[in-house]
């Protein structure tokens, strides 16, 4: 199956855009008549640009759904897109680099978050988007996957570390420790990272001790990137970015 375009991604990058300031206007309150004006604006733009098209079945549902009566959880959806978008804006060349595992890009400190915002087309700049943006080398995008399964690798093998048939169970407690400690060593053998106690670094300590707060975010931030990254390289059914494995 032919591999997402240059111009699929542009189109990803601003319709997760789209969709986010879409709910956000769920959190902003704007009166009913101001919503509707806002809404109908912004189908009559995806369709007059040629986004709809690259839109999903379920990303349709919710952008044809008036703002004010979404709910709390769209808009936190809508919001944590954002680590997806900072993929597809790399990927595009739209960025020089991505913030560590531990940082997303929405946060007021991340590395190239400045560089993020300013890149962020509107549905208007698709076509000169699309037809003058290259993508990075196909190595440079496979590694970033590569890197991210990992990453996504370890937080499922943190949750299993905590879930009680293990944690109450040495042998097999240790059996986990012993994969996290042999990849860890993989990955400071290939220079990804400088490891921390025989385990991942985060937030400046062993992934494994991380707390739930920590965990949530990391895990937020690795599952969307992850999933971004799988898409970009062809693994979703038909290119159904809804439909986007993420196997580990």
């Amino acid at each position: 199956m032919p591999k997402p375009d240059a111009q699929a991604i542009a189109a990803r990058l601003i319709l997760l855009s789209e969709l986010q300031s879409h709910t956000r206007n769920y959190l902003e309150k704007p009166t009913p008549q101001e919503a509707e004006n806002i809404h109908q604006e912004r189908l009559a733009n995806l369709s007059k640009h040629g986004l709809w098209n690259y839109a999903t079945s379920a990303e349709r549902e919710l952008l044809e759904t008036p703002p004010l009566t979404l709910g709390f959880e769209s808009a936190q959806d809508a919001f944590f897109s954002s680590n997806a978008q900072a993929i597809f804006a790399w990927c595009l060349g739209m960025m020089d680099g991505l913030p560590p595992f531990d940082s997303a890009i929405t946060d007021d400190d991340a590395p190239y978050s400045e560089e993020f915002y300013d890149h962020i087309p509107s549905p208007h700049q698709f076509e000169y988007v699309a037809h003058n943006c290259k993508l990075r080398l196909e190595r440079e995008i496979e590694g970033a996957r590569n890197e991210a399964e990992l990453w996504h690798w370890r937080s499922r093998t943190l949750e299993l570390q905590r879930s009680k048939p293990v944690a109450k169970n040495p042998n097999r407690s240790a059996f986990f420790q012993e994969r996290v400690q042999e990849a860890t060593e993989s990955c400071i053998f290939d220079g990804m990272f400088v490891g921390i106690d025989g385990d991942f670094p985060a937030f400046g300590k062993p992934y494994s001790l991380l707390d739930d707060d920590e965990w949530r975010k990391i895990r937020i931030i690795t599952e969307q990137r992850h999933k971004a990254l799988n898409w970009v390289c062809g693994l979703a059914p038909e290119n159904n970015y809804d439909a986007t494995p993420t196997d580990t």
